[in-house]
């Protein structure tokens, strides 16, 4: 889910409708006229899976693993300009199945997270930079890019790009999970996320990236699935004994006023019941009205979280 400042909410995933209309796996839904509330596709809509959406200015940006947009070639990423889908001419590629996984904002254009080795002519090994009108090397003075897989990049009080995944090495250093990119090069944090540990999402609250996923601890410090890197002491900290997901999974985190919301797969946090999505005020975790349900009743996983303008969380799974 992605959020315009006009008021405009993206959402973009694995579905073909809703109710009236064909909306091909991303669609935009007005809610700054709550009156006039409906959903609307985008041209014919993508034929893929859509895994991540980034707004830019009066650009809509979609990645995943597909290769039509609007009916026009276009593989795994394109550009929505407001009334057209446009292709990327210089196309990623290379990998067993080349694919978009995540997309951020950066500088004048943005970085794209994924599983392949090729943006354009240019080796960028699954983490590239589009800078508006062409890819940008970052690699020429020798660094690399990520030996797996980005699941999110989100820009520091600091004005690096942090980004999360699977992930042991970046460039040349060991950072499994967590490292930051300054524009130039890579820096690790520390010795990163233990035991084959993966972020999924991330938030930047002040001098601190908020991020879960599934890992036990970070250096000597234990974690539990969500936690914060303080990037003003460069050292981690846990946040509120973290989430035991059981069975389950930790996905989106978002933040606002003060409280941060956390997505996933479980049924209570600490002994609280909130199915699927939880807040943390600060000093403690706190249900949600007892969480979401699927329309069936049944549990079922939050994928996405955004908060609108007025503190309005939306969630999508």
């Amino acid at each position: 889910i992605e959020i315009g400042a006009s008021g405009q909410l993206y959402i973009g995933g694995t579905f073909t409708s809703d109710a009236d209309t064909l909306i091909n796996n991303i669609a935009k839904l007005n809610i700054a006229e709550p009156e006039n509330e409906q959903w609307t596709p985008l041209s014919s809509g993508i034929n893929g899976n859509i895994n991540s959406i980034e707004i830019s200015g009066n650009k809509i940006y979609a990645g995943g693993l597909f290769d039509s947009a609007g009916g026009k070639e276009a593989n795994n990423l394109a550009l929505w300009d407001g009334n057209e889908w446009n292709k990327f001419d210089e196309e990623l590629s290379g990998g067993q199945v080349p694919s978009v996984l995540s997309l951020s904002s950066y500088r004048e254009g943005i970085i794209v997270g994924g599983t392949f080795e090729k943006a354009g002519d240019i080796f960028a090994y699954g983490f590239a930079y589009w800078n508006s009108d062409s890819w940008t090397d970052l690699f020429d003075k020798g660094t690399d890019g990520v030996n797996s897989v980005i699941y999110d990049m989100v820009v520091g009080s600091d004005g690096n790009l942090y980004v999360g995944g699977g992930f042991n090495n970046v460039g040349k250093l060991h950072s499994p999970g967590l490292a930051m990119w300054d524009g130039e090069s890579w820096a690790a944090t520390k010795q990163g996320i233990q035991d084959h540990g993966v972020v999924y999402s991330m938030v930047s609250v002040d001098n601190d990236i908020y991020f879960t996923g599934w890992f036990s601890g970070a250096d000597s410090i234990k974690l539990n699935n969500v936690a914060k890197w303080k990037i003003d002491v460069q050292d981690w900290e846990d946040v509120g004994g973290g989430i035991e997901a059981g069975d389950g999974e930790l996905g989106p985190i978002a933040y606002s006023n003060g409280q941060i919301f956390v997505g996933g797969r479980f049924d209570s946090v600490g002994g609280i019941k909130s199915q699927g999505v939880v807040k943390w005020d600060g000093n403690e975790w706190m249900a949600m009205d007892g969480g979401v349900k699927s329309a069936a009743g049944a549990p079922f996983s939050v994928e996405a979280l955004e908060i609108d303008q007025a503190g309005m969380l939306y969630c999508a799974g």
